[in-house]
């Protein structure tokens, strides 16, 4: 290993698009990690089933992982993988929406998605989508009711 700056896991991940092989002293360094390198991969769909794969098999050290993978890239030709974004959910984006306007925790948070009504969750959506003007809806307790 050469003294030129040290490797990081990104690095390493961008190498394989690249076709960079590194030693195992360099991953080691790197300190990859089984679900950072499995994240990378699965946005190819010719390397999905090596995914699950691996998945399946993390038993198996990481450079070994790491070489399999890079030896796919090679014996496919695969030059560019690109991150896949996670996509959240409506529901997911109701609870953080949800969590930020009543200050309350996730699964606080869901069982107020389970039990408000649709105008009230309208009524939130449009406060974030307007910019949170002071229309916000006043919580009742019990003792107001």
């Amino acid at each position: 290993m050469s003294q030129s700056k040290s490797v990081q896991p990104f690095d390493i991940l961008n190498g394989l698009n690249r076709k960079i092989l590194y030693s195992a002293e360099e991953v080691q360094q790197a300190k990859l990690k089984n679900y950072l390198l499995l994240t990378f991969i699965r946005g190819n769909n010719i390397l999905l089933p090596i995914a699950n794969y691996l998945n399946e098999n993390r038993k198996i050290d990481i450079y070994s992982q790491y070489l399999f993978v890079y030896f796919s890239f090679v014996r496919f030709n695969i030059s560019n993988v690109k991150w896949i974004k996670s996509d959240k959910t409506p529901k997911q984006e109701d609870i953080e929406m949800i969590m930020k306007y009543y200050y309350v925790k996730y699964t606080v948070a869901q069982t107020y998605l389970e039990r408000i009504n649709k105008k009230e969750l309208n009524h939130i959506k449009e406060y974030y989508r307007t910019g949170g003007v002071n229309n916000k809806v006043q919580i009742k307790t019990k003792k107001e009711k």
